[in-house]
């Protein structure tokens, strides 16, 4: 049987595998990415671990990961929303290169969705697509100021 790894090991994998894989989520659903932080969890805590959407154009949503193992080299992720939704996810640990921090794209592509899905239930898929294109195309001039003046009537 393979001995458990602290729940925190397993949060910092899911961390190293989200960055990337949440920001091409983003930029596949949106056209640019939303900020996603790895929040401080003091000790002792009810749950294990808690990653934080940030943006100044949005609400911030956190989800927090009580970690949970099954047994061998599996763990179950309960991801929690405030006021939102629930989530549990199962994750391998691969039995070999423990001291190596594993690949866990499949993971980190659910807890992308999970995530998004709950800011698009709060905000709006459209205001979502909308803002991100708003940020990545430079503002055009105002051009009320360069227009002549209509012609007064009499």
């Amino acid at each position: 049987m393979t001995p458990s790894v602290s729940p925190r090991r397993i949060v910092d994998v899911l961390a190293v595998n989200l960055e990337t894989v949440f920001d091409n989520l983003c930029t596949h659903r949106y056209g640019g990415p939303v900020s996603l932080e790895r929040m401080e969890v003091p000790d002792p805590a009810p749950v294990t671990g808690r990653f934080c959407l940030q943006s100044a154009d949005l609400p911030e949503i956190c989800v927090d990961f009580a970690i949970r193992h099954i047994g061998g080299n599996v763990y179950d992720l309960k991801g929690m929303i405030e006021d939102g939704p629930s989530r549990t996810f199962t994750y391998s640990l691969p039995d070999s290169d423990l001291d190596q921090v594993p690949q866990a794209p499949l993971l980190a592509r659910e807890v992308s969705s999970f995530l998004l899905d709950a800011l698009e239930r709060r905000v709006g898929n459209d205001l979502l697509r909308t803002g991100m294109r708003d940020h990545r195309q430079p503002a055009l001039p105002d051009r009320s100021a360069t227009r002549s003046p209509s012609p007064s009537r009499p």
